[in-house]
Protein backbone atom coordinates (compact mmCIF):
# COMPACT_ATOMS: atom_id res chain seq x y z
CA UNK A 1 0.00 0.00 0.00
CA UNK A 2 1.31 3.54 -0.69
CA UNK A 3 1.46 6.19 1.63
CA UNK A 4 0.34 9.00 -0.60
CA UNK A 5 -0.83 11.34 3.14
CA UNK A 6 2.68 10.18 5.01
CA UNK A 7 3.61 13.08 7.02
CA UNK A 8 0.44 15.37 6.47
CA UNK A 9 -1.28 16.95 9.37
CA UNK A 10 -5.07 16.82 8.84
CA UNK A 11 -8.50 18.27 10.94
CA UNK A 12 -11.40 16.04 10.28
CA UNK A 13 -14.83 17.92 11.89
CA UNK A 14 -17.43 15.47 12.17
CA UNK A 15 -15.66 12.29 13.22
CA UNK A 16 -18.12 10.26 15.08
CA UNK A 17 -19.20 8.03 12.47
CA UNK A 18 -19.93 7.90 8.76
CA UNK A 19 -17.97 9.74 6.22
CA UNK A 20 -15.73 11.70 8.75
CA UNK A 21 -14.73 8.06 10.62
CA UNK A 22 -13.68 6.94 7.68
CA UNK A 23 -11.23 9.60 6.29
CA UNK A 24 -9.81 9.31 9.52
CA UNK A 25 -9.31 5.65 9.02
CA UNK A 26 -7.75 6.13 5.23
CA UNK A 27 -5.45 9.05 6.01
CA UNK A 28 -4.56 6.81 9.09
CA UNK A 29 -3.89 3.91 7.17
CA UNK A 30 -1.82 6.38 4.59
CA UNK A 31 0.47 7.72 6.56
CA UNK A 32 -1.05 10.78 8.24
CA UNK A 33 -1.33 12.00 11.53
CA UNK A 34 -4.94 13.68 12.08
CA UNK A 35 -6.41 15.82 14.83
CA UNK A 36 -10.30 14.45 15.09
CA UNK A 37 -13.21 17.14 16.21
CA UNK A 38 -16.73 16.52 17.55
CA UNK A 39 -19.34 18.20 19.55
CA UNK A 40 -19.44 15.46 21.71
CA UNK A 41 -16.01 14.15 23.50
CA UNK A 42 -17.20 10.59 24.85
CA UNK A 43 -18.55 9.78 20.78
CA UNK A 44 -14.38 11.48 20.17
CA UNK A 45 -12.79 8.76 22.47
CA UNK A 46 -14.70 5.82 20.79
CA UNK A 47 -13.54 7.09 17.46
CA UNK A 48 -9.98 7.59 18.53
CA UNK A 49 -10.10 4.13 19.84
CA UNK A 50 -10.65 3.16 15.68
CA UNK A 51 -7.51 4.67 14.37
CA UNK A 52 -4.36 2.79 13.91
CA UNK A 53 -1.83 4.39 15.31
CA UNK A 54 -4.09 6.89 17.47
CA UNK A 55 -5.52 10.30 16.76
CA UNK A 56 -5.28 13.56 18.70
CA UNK A 57 -8.69 14.23 20.06
CA UNK A 58 -10.32 17.63 19.88
CA UNK A 59 -14.18 18.41 21.44
CA UNK A 60 -15.72 21.31 20.52
CA UNK A 61 -18.90 22.74 18.40
CA UNK A 62 -17.47 24.05 15.14
CA UNK A 63 -20.35 26.09 14.57
CA UNK A 64 -20.06 28.71 17.41
CA UNK A 65 -17.58 31.06 15.40
CA UNK A 66 -14.99 31.42 19.08
CA UNK A 67 -15.46 27.21 19.54
CA UNK A 68 -14.41 26.92 15.72
CA UNK A 69 -11.13 28.98 16.36
CA UNK A 70 -10.44 27.33 19.59
CA UNK A 71 -10.65 23.67 17.90
CA UNK A 72 -8.30 24.68 14.70
CA UNK A 73 -5.52 26.26 16.86
CA UNK A 74 -5.66 22.90 19.10
CA UNK A 75 -5.11 20.97 16.05
CA UNK A 76 -2.50 23.32 14.83
CA UNK A 77 -0.66 23.14 18.00
CA UNK A 78 -1.04 19.23 18.64
CA UNK A 79 0.15 18.05 15.35
CA UNK A 80 2.68 21.17 14.33
CA UNK A 81 0.32 22.42 11.63
CA UNK A 82 -2.00 21.45 9.55
CA UNK A 83 -2.23 20.45 5.50
CA UNK A 84 -5.66 19.18 4.89
CA UNK A 85 -9.34 20.44 6.95
CA UNK A 86 -11.77 17.71 5.79
CA UNK A 87 -15.44 18.44 7.07
CA UNK A 88 -17.73 15.87 7.25
CA UNK A 89 -20.24 17.47 10.52
CA UNK A 90 -24.01 17.70 9.81
CA UNK A 91 -23.68 20.62 10.88
CA UNK A 92 -23.13 24.56 9.79
CA UNK A 93 -19.34 25.66 10.24
CA UNK A 94 -17.67 28.52 11.53
CA UNK A 95 -14.32 27.50 10.39
CA UNK A 96 -12.83 30.16 8.48
CA UNK A 97 -10.50 28.91 5.07
CA UNK A 98 -7.86 31.74 6.45
CA UNK A 99 -7.70 30.02 9.75
CA UNK A 100 -8.25 30.90 13.68
CA UNK A 101 -6.63 34.28 13.03
CA UNK A 102 -9.01 35.69 10.42
CA UNK A 103 -11.14 38.16 12.68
Amino acid sequence: MSKNFAGKKALIVGTSSGTGLETARLFASEGARSALNERREEKLYEAAACISGGAMIVPGDVSVSEKADGVASQAIEGLGGLDIVVYAARYCCALSPQGPDCG
